[in-house]
């Protein structure tokens, strides 16, 4: 009395597996993603993206350009990740971070900041 199958059988078993399979695969058609995956920008627009980034941290900072052109240059010219750490860690843990040292001065409308390599 035979326990399994023979190897005829194996054979023809697994090769049934595989055309069940194969039908399976034809079935899913890989598609090329719709329109272009990349974007070639101009330095003209480049210039003026990191010049609105430079404005909007010196504004909500109170910065000189130097000073916020040191922070994004840090966080890698991220600005929802550099104000995301603003409000998260706070302005002491951001300059820290960055090595812009905050130096406060009385009988002065706003701090002078000092950068600290």
């Amino acid at each position: 009395m035979e326990d399994g199958m023979s190897s005829d059988e194996d054979y023809y078993s697994d090769r049934d597996s595989l055309d069940g399979l194969e039908n399976e695969d034809s079935e899913f058609h890989c598609t090329p993603p719709k329109g272009p995956t990349t974007k070639v920008i101009t330095k003209e627009s480049l210039l003026a993206a990191q010049r609105e980034d430079l404005r909007r941290v010196m504004d909500l900072l109170s910065l000189r350009e130097h000073h916020a052109r040191t922070l994004l240059i840090y966080y890698r010219w991220d600005v929802e990740r550099l104000f995301a750490v603003l409000v998260e860690k706070g302005k002491d843990f951001l300059f820290d971070q960055a090595g812009v040292t905050v130096v406060e001065h009385q009988g002065l409308e706003s701090p002078l900041v000092k950068l600290s390599f």
